[in-house]
């Protein structure tokens, strides 16, 4: 980003002089932004299989996220961004998405939770 300014003494006097800014824009976070996290249907039976998308973007354009799904058991695959969990007892079950982005000042962590049921 660059800005330019004229530097002056008050209404309608000539400028002095001029400023020239230069200035780098950091993303202070270097947190990813979790956009969607979503369960469908957000319940079905013992037995039945839920959706499960998350769409984020990393706080840097360089940067990789990697996403992983807990509990582990009855969901496939654990590491993606899309998976499906498989229902295997009735009742509330929670599910807990946690995404990772590794940047250059290390990682930062942020996840989303999810309830279903299994009926």
């Amino acid at each position: 980003m660059i800005a330019a300014g004229a530097l002056g003494c008050g209404d309608n006097e000539p400028p002095y002089g001029h400023v020239l800014v230069s200035a780098t824009v950091v993303d202070g976070s270097g947190c990813p932004d979790i956009l969607s996290v979503v369960a469908a249907p957000a319940q079905t039976s013992v037995g039945g299989q839920i959706a499960l998308n998350a769409i984020a973007l990393p706080a840097r354009a360089t940067e990789t996220l990697a996403y992983v799904w807990a509990p582990a058991t009855g969901i496939k695959p654990v590491s993606s961004a899309s998976s499906v969990y498989t229902c295997a007892k009735a009742g509330r079950q929670t599910l807990t998405l946690t995404i990772t982005e590794t940047n250059r000042s290390g990682s930062c962590v942020v996840e989303e939770t999810l309830n279903v049921l299994c009926l």
